[in-house]
């Protein structure tokens, strides 16, 4: 075995029992080195940050690892180039990527030392109890002197914040997010071994949010007690039902619902934090104070992130009030006071008002991570002679590699960029049909994606270079009916929206040296159409195909040069008539 490899099952602490690889392997980066034993960064956040597959964040033992005495130089980040580098031999680096999945480009290994230490900054928490005994790690002695001071600080009724855990993951990652173009905060159980690209890339964030609050408290992870996830569940239930006599609007789909499920836990999160909540639960939606509270951490969210961001946060405090008070009407005749829903959809309103104000003054110029669209079809070309180049004697898992790239760039620059979600859901035999010489984008069912229920159902029949792509993955990677064309370790389910996006910004970096995300490709793409010579039938067939309005293509967040081609006739008139004048 080129990497000798044992594993380790941790049980009793999450609903499922984690298992953790530890690998033998030496550091090239030190002369002389003898082999230890290593692990692997995201096996460790699933273990240690559980609630990210909730709230949607990554990155947070590299972050964890940065504010521990162990620093990020003893951890170990790997890529194809490490073996150029002479960090990993060939054989070594095939061996450590299967262990998580083929579509990885890049991972961290993390010395036992350097746990250690992150350890003892993390705090005891049963996870990191558990983890201890199963290396035979000795307990941090900062443990008992940090158990000894809480105790003398806190009340007698807190127990149940003894274990806090760190929210300031969450508020760095929606940055992170928000950034890349991610569209969605969930994340599948296994999706931190589905990343494409490196953890890096967050410490700046994690030392600038050190030193704008001082010494970070832990909090405590949301537990979801039996009660809560009853309440999720009614709540659920609630918003996805077709016809729902105590709902006010329409049902929604279940990405939606997701979404929700995100902010609203999120909101819990912080509750913990900043007011002590011990146990938050949806019955603090039918209190009068709940807007107050809601307005402060609204605020708050406002220092790091845009309104866009804050109004979808608000929006599920707003459907999660609604919620609570259909509840209690329909237990009881008596009048149930709206004071903090009015209140909430008011602070809703208001933070969309900010959000499109915003808009209006943001992304005028291309963001740093911009191609236009021509270096995208470049992109593209690139990987199509990577594929063409590539030897018959090559590895079944670098072939199939390489030819993902290459659908997923033909899919992203062969039409008009459709929603992230649509590329991400595609399922073969579901929304992804093949039928003899016809391959088509199937979303004529109902959730098929959260668009239809304003675009309504559609049916895309590729052109021949797009479904010529598509068709070698699905024989390349064996797919199978119900299996996603872009998956990570488990082929039945996703790509979390999270991962999808660093695998297209992975994607299109190796193939061009910019790591584009989704929204910024669509946004290219619509530049491109407006700068040309297009006539309004063919613009308006584009935003149906991207599925966003006319009015969406046309503002500054997409069409990165419409500012400056509106004034440019009267800007070449003034200059014309100038040199009437000139000396």
């Amino acid at each position: 075995m080129a990497v000798p490899t044992r594993t380790l099952t941790i049980a009793n602490v999450l609903p499922r029992a984690l298992t953790i690889k530890v690998v033998s392997l030496i550091d090239r980066r030190a002369p002389d080195s003898e082999p230890q034993e290593w692990l692997l960064q995201t096996d460790l956040e699933d273990l240690l940050y559980p609630s990210t597959t909730v709230l949607g964040t990554s990155g947070a033992f590299y972050r964890l690892l940065g504010r521990s005495q162990a620093g990020n130089g003893m951890a170990l980040p790997l890529r194809r180039n490490s073996v150029a580098a002479g960090l990993v031999t060939e054989a070594e680096f095939d061996a450590l990527k299967a262990l998580l999945h083929a579509g990885v480009r890049a991972f961290t290994l993390v010395p036992i030392p350097a746990v250690a230490f992150a350890l003892a900054t993390y705090g005891p928490t049963a996870a990191s109890e558990a983890l201890l005994a199963a290396l035979g790690l000795p307990r941090p002695p900062e443990w008992t002197v940090s158990s000894e001071s809480e105790d003398e600080e806190e009340d007698d009724d807190d127990d149940e914040e003894d274990d806090e855990e760190e929210d300031e993951e969450d508020e760095d990652e929606e940055e992170d997010e928000e950034d890349s173009g991610s569209g969605g905060r969930s994340r599948s159980p296994d999706s931190s071994d589905e990343r494409p690209s490196s953890e890096e890339g967050d410490g700046d964030n994690s030392s600038a949010s050190s030193g704008r609050r001082g010494k970070r408290k832990r909090r405590e992870s949301v537990e979801m007690t039996p009660e809560l996830q009853a309440q999720f569940d009614a709540f659920d239930r609630f918003r996805m039902a077709v016809v729902n006599r105590h709902r006010k609007g329409t049902a929604v789909v279940a990405s939606t619902v997701g979404e929700d499920r995100s902010s609203i836990l999120h909101f819990f999160a912080w509750l913990q934090r900043v007011k002590g909540v011990g146990r938050p639960s949806f019955n603090l939606f039918s209190k009068p104070q709940i807007a107050v509270v809601a307005q402060s951490f609204a605020e708050e969210k406002a220092l790091t992130c845009k309104y866009s961001r804050v109004s979808k946060l608000l929006g599920s405090l707003v459907a999660a009030a609604r919620f609570t008070h259909a509840m209690l009407r329909a237990k009881s005749d008596a009048t149930v006071d709206t004071t903090a829903v009015d209140q909430l959809v008011a602070l809703h309103t208001q933070a969309l008002s900010e959000a499109r104000q915003q808009s209006k003054f943001d992304t005028v110029k291309p963001p740093k991570a911009w191609l236009d669209w021509s270096a995208c079809q470049r992109a593209r070309l690139s990987a199509e002679r990577v594929v063409a180049a590539c030897d018959a004697e090559a590895a079944a898992s670098e072939k199939l590699e390489l030819v993902r790239d290459c659908c997923l760039l033909t899919l992203f620059t062969a039409l008009p960029p459709d929603r992230v979600g649509v590329y991400r859901q595609l399922k073969l035999g579901s929304t992804l049909k093949i039928v003899g010489d016809r391959v088509q984008i199937d979303l004529s069912e109902r959730g098929a994606h959260k668009t239809a229920a304003i675009f309504g159902p559609s049916r895309t029949t590729l052109t021949a270079t797009v479904a010529t792509r598509i068709r070698d993955l699905v024989n390349l990677d064996a797919l199978q009916p119900d299996e996603y064309l872009f998956h990570g370790k488990e082929r039945h389910s996703p790509l979390s929206p999270s991962a999808w996006t660093r695998l297209v910004q992975a994607t299109f970096k190796a193939h061009s040296g910019v790591a584009l995300s989704p929204k910024e490709c669509r946004s290219s793409f619509v530049t491109w159409l407006r700068d040309g010579e297009h006539g309004d039938e063919t613009l308006r067939a584009a935003a149906l195909a991207m599925r966003h309005s006319s009015a969406m293509a046309d503002s500054a967040a997409y069409d990165k040069h419409g500012t400056d081609r509106v004034v440019a006739a009267a800007v070449e008139a003034a200059d014309a008539f100038a040199a009437r004048f000139a000396l």
